[in-house]
């Protein structure tokens, strides 16, 4: 009779392990149970699996199974065993090898969660978390866009206060320096349009210098050459050059006349 109900006991609890993984397993989330001063893997999730490559864990050393690990989390897991408090991770990075050799580097949440036992001492850690590269990496590039734009705003700004001083030097009546002004920034504001459609790649030459000769008549410009794209740092500069270069021959050079060219 007593062997009767072990073995029925032992099925029971083997039925809720088994059930117990099935749920672990359909976890989005990375689970581990590491256990002893060696910290050895004693039952890991699919997911666990899928972060590491599908190497063999169980039954063996965090640091034997992972050791690109060692260097980052040795002491952050030595320390939960020894304090038995736990530690949360935010964006820990980790550079896992995949199966074919190939390093990447990750970003992770998760929690190493001391499990204290009967005697009230640590006996393992329970790991919990996410694999957060994606989100990471998507931060990192929105910081590194808007670090862009301050830079292109403070240059833009520079060149605005640039313009407003030469304008000054030469224009000394309000409306004649109201109406160069307008026409330099225009010039400024149709370059970083042109830009700004190749999501500041660059600026092809022959389309600046066509914009920018829009008002004349057409047999009164004549483009040959292959064309170029110019890089940001040269297209700005060079689209002010172009304007000051259409507006003199139009005041004074072959623009001035119909019949100029």
């Amino acid at each position: 009779r007593a062997r009767v109900i072990c073995s029925a006991a032992s099925s029971t609890q083997a039925a809720q392990s088994a059930e117990l993984q099935r749920l672990f397993d359909a976890a989005p989330g990375f689970m581990a149970v590491i256990r002893g001063p060696q910290l050895i893997f004693e039952w890991a999730n699919r997911a666990y699996y899928k972060l590491v490559g599908s190497r063999e864990l169980i039954g063996r050393s965090v640091f034997d199974a992972i050791p690109e690990s060692a260097e980052v989390y040795r002491s952050i897991l030595k320390r939960v065993l020894v304090t038995g408090e736990p530690f949360v991770g935010r964006g820990m990075p980790l550079m896992l090898v995949d199966v074919d050799g190939v390093a990447r580097n990750r970003h992770l949440d998760f929690i190493y969660q001391p499990i204290i036992g009967a005697d009230g001492e640590v006996t393992g850690i329970f790991v919990e978390g996410q694999d957060v590269t994606d989100a990471f990496l998507a931060q990192a590039k929105q910081q590194l866009l808007l670090d862009e734009l301050n830079h292109r705003v403070k240059n833009t700004l520079a060149s605005v206060q640039a313009i407003v001083g030469q304008t000054l030097r030469v224009d000394r009546e309000p409306e004649a320096f109201a109406h160069d002004l307008q026409a330099r920034l225009k010039a400024l504001a149709q370059t970083h349009d042109a830009l700004t459609g190749s999501r500041w790649q660059g600026a092809a030459l022959r389309a600046m210098l066509m914009t920018e000769f829009a008002p004349f008549a057409a047999q009164q410009i004549d483009l040959s050459g292959e064309d170029v794209i110019l890089p940001p740092q040269s297209a700005l500069p060079l689209g002010m050059v172009f304007h000051e270069l259409a507006t003199n021959a139009a005041k004074y050079g072959a623009l001035s006349d119909p019949d100029g060219r």
